[in-house]
């Protein structure tokens, strides 16, 4: 059998160097604009025109555009319509995308996943409600358990909330995190602490997350050390530091 080889003239979604040329082009289109990435983030690009900045986050191919003058929230939108020939806009203080839901309020933006829990509860016939996602024997582990009959449906439930989880729903991160451990073999002891966090996640469907909009005025250290863990047996002692939102980590080896 022979090789045929082809030459694409134009960008394909899918194709490798499609998202490197994508970001080139993006890139582009701002800098020509006056916009500069974040140094703590390239994905997010700034420009400030008469003391009034213009914050633009780039998720893939969706542009989050805010600013404080909405007029220069529109130029922005123009900007982007005169440069791609198909461009969809959605202009509100609610957001809705892969689930998450944003509302943006005076003190903050409150963030809540109630279509993308609804969707995970539609997989489950009946599910009785709890009002803690677990409980004290969550790392229980029974020594040659039955296995579970749909260990496929176990692996992508646990990453459905892990998602969850990492966005709007921190409070199921513990058990959330224990399960991706047994995504490999879980066992029917499994399934039921699974069932669990989603008899949680219906009791508490409403719940939302609210970030608030004032500074970050407070100063964290979180400090860790572990000795002899190395491949070459050496130990570390170490902290990270938040300041307004600013991390620094410091490690040091002994």
């Amino acid at each position: 059998m022979g090789r045929m080889l082809t030459q694409i003239d134009n960008v394909m979604y899918g194709l490798v160097p499609s998202a490197k040329l994508w970001c080139n082009t993006i890139a582009g289109v701002l800098e020509k604009d006056g916009y500069a990435p974040n140094p703590m983030d390239p994905c997010v690009w700034n420009k400030t025109v008469n003391e009034n900045q213009t914050t633009i986050v780039i998720y893939v191919d969706d542009l989050a555009i805010s600013s404080k003058n909405k007029r220069d929230v529109h130029a922005v939108m123009e900007l982007i319509k005169k440069e791609f020939i198909e461009v969809k806009v959605n202009e509100s203080n609610e957001m809705s995308y892969l689930g998450l839901n944003l509302k943006i309020k005076n003190d903050g933006v409150e963030v809540d996943m109630v279509n993308y829990i609804e969707d995970i509860l539609k997989e489950f016939e009946e599910v009785h409600e709890y009002t803690h996602p677990t409980d004290e024997k969550l790392f229980v582990i029974r020594v040659n358990g039955q296995l579970s009959s749909n260990s496929n449906g176990f692996h992508r439930i646990v990453a459905k909330i892990l998602f969850l989880c990492k966005r709007g729903r921190p409070d199921n991160a513990l058990p959330v995190h224990y399960l991706c451990t047994r995504v490999k073999n879980p066992t029917v002891i499994d399934d039921r602490k699974l069932t669990r966090i989603v008899g949680f996640m219906k009791s508490t469907l409403r719940h939302s997350r609210t970030i608030g909009s004032k500074p970050f005025d407070r100063v964290e250290s979180y400090i860790d050390a572990a000795h002899a863990v190395n491949e070459d047996d050496f130990g570390h002692s170490g902290g990270v530091i938040m300041i307004s939102g600013t991390t620094v980590e410091c490690i040091t080896r002994k």
